[in-house]
């Protein structure tokens, strides 16, 4: 495939130029507590995320699905899964909605909290990554990154901080392209 782009005088980003970015996007990664028997605490998490979306009005579990939960819920959608080999359960939300990465974070904070010990639940997952999203959306939390603009919500910082990141990785990507070419 590269030797045909090369001939094409294309780089790698060009076969992901039509695609269109969404406005936000946000990847957490939540430890589950039990490192020797993880695949079965994930999976009852998953099965049980699958179970409370298919009771959500607004709430569509997208299938097929083979990576762990896909839901859709207006303009965005989140998927939940289980790292392969690791004891890390991946959340990835994107949203063509300003704050729907947000909405969705809340929303997904109040369900898994059952999981992580608090109120007498089981202790089987940390999610501390999306409570520290959620009280930076609310205002809770200081927000290091400056903000560009005003946004409801105070969630401007998250979207902020992951765009840097963002910038960051399609530098690389540029990088690498320009040293493919010399090759």
């Amino acid at each position: 495939k590269m030797a045909k782009l090369r001939k094409e005088n294309k780089g790698l980003m060009s076969l992901i130029e039509s695609l269109k970015e969404p406005v936000e996007m946000v990847e957490l990664r939540f430890k589950l507590t039990n490192t020797k028997d993880f695949a079965k605490d994930g999976n009852k998490i998953l099965d049980a995320l699958k179970a409370h979306a298919e009771k959500e009005d607004d709430w569509h579990v997208v299938t097929p699905n083979f990576e762990g939960v896909r839901v859709q819920v207006g303009e965005t959608w989140f998927l939940l899964r289980m790292s392969l080999h690791d004891p890390l359960m991946p959340l990835n939300i994107e949203s063509e909605t300003r704050g729907g990465t947000v909405a969705a974070a809340v929303a997904l904070e109040e369900f898994l909290e059952q999981f992580t010990g608090v109120g007498g639940g089981e202790n089987l997952l940390d999610i501390t990554p999306l409570t520290q999203m959620v009280d930076a959306a609310s205002g809770d939390e200081e927000c290091p990154i400056p903000e560009e603009e005003e946004a409801p919500g105070g969630w401007q910082c998250i979207i902020n901080s992951l765009q840097q990141d963002n910038d960051k990785l399609r530098k690389k990507v540029l990088e690498l392209e320009k040293q493919l070419a010399k090759v």
